[in-house]
């Protein structure tokens, strides 16, 4: 029979296998599923707190990082599929987006696991940059070709866009977009540093908010279609531009915010 988290004990060697290599603490996550996670990272009271992961210990940031990692690999894993079989031209959009936004969850979770060394301000700075500029170039490439099939240079596609399926990834998705926020919310309020997100979680979060926008206007396409009987594949192309330029819109705080702390570190603002 399966045992509840509290009963494994220090005897249990949980998800990592090995006892040597996992060593099970107060706070550890390597006996406990991405539920348990999500759930701790959401609701728990006091302050900040490191927690071991298969053997690594995790700062709040890097726990947070992860659980959003988890949760937009699942996703966007499927939606990405979903959107081929849709034939969605807006979900192809997001997916693209929601794919650099898993890039830079992970690549935020280097500069997490880097903090005390040398490379970490670098990181912090370089990441961010690398993340906004992947982000920018994708979304400019499948705006194209929203643009294209509302011109008509395309040639269109003759299958029509699956409503059904599109309204089921846009509840999925604001499902997830909830559950992150909170995890950075409550992270961000149970940290000891109170001077404002560090640019790299900023960023990050930035990716969050913005897909739940994105996910705002699928859903709106879906209803438009299923409810108004308005025509899919001009209905879908027009989301993808709104999507497009939601993406495009929402990377502008996080550039704003990036340049200034780029000002910071100028030899001529030290002086």
């Amino acid at each position: 029979d399966a045992m509840a988290v509290g009963d494994l004990g220090e005897s249990s060697v949980g998800f990592c296998g090995d006892r040597k290599s996992c060593v099970v603490a107060p706070g550890c996550a390597c006996d406990a599923n991405m539920q348990s996670l999500a759930r701790a990272l959401i609701l728990k009271d006091g302050s900040d707190s490191t927690r071991v992961i298969c053997g690594f210990s995790c700062s709040g940031n890097m726990q947070v990082l992860i659980l959003t990692l988890a949760l937009f690999g699942t996703v966007t894993s499927a939606q990405t599929v979903g959107a081929i079989v849709a034939h969605s031209e807006a979900m192809l959009a997001d997916s693209c987006a929601m794919w650099v936004d898993c890039m830079t969850y992970m690549l935020n979770i280097l500069v997490e696991a880097c903090e005390g060394s040398r490379f970490h301000s670098g990181f912090r700075i370089a990441i961010p940059a690398v993340s906004l500029a992947t982000l920018i170039y994708a979304t400019v490439s499948v705006l194209q070709t929203a643009i294209g099939t509302l011109s008509g240079s395309d040639g269109g596609d003759d299958d029509d866009v699956n409503p059904y399926i599109v309204l089921g990834f846009s509840f999925w998705c604001m499902t997830f977009d909830f559950v992150a926020i909170s995890a950075f919310v409550r992270n961000h309020r149970n940290s000891k540093n109170k001077g404002g997100l560090p640019i790299n979680m900023l960023v990050a979060c930035a990716h969050i908010a913005a897909d739940f926008w994105r996910s705002v206007t699928t859903l709106t396409e879906s209803i438009l279609i299923m409810v108004f009987n308005f025509d899919g594949t001009n209905t879908d192309a027009w989301s993808c531009v709104v999507v497009s330029c939601i993406i495009l819109l929402g990377t502008s705080f996080p550039i704003w915010e990036w340049l200034k702390t780029v000002s910071t570190l100028l030899p001529s603002h030290e002086k």
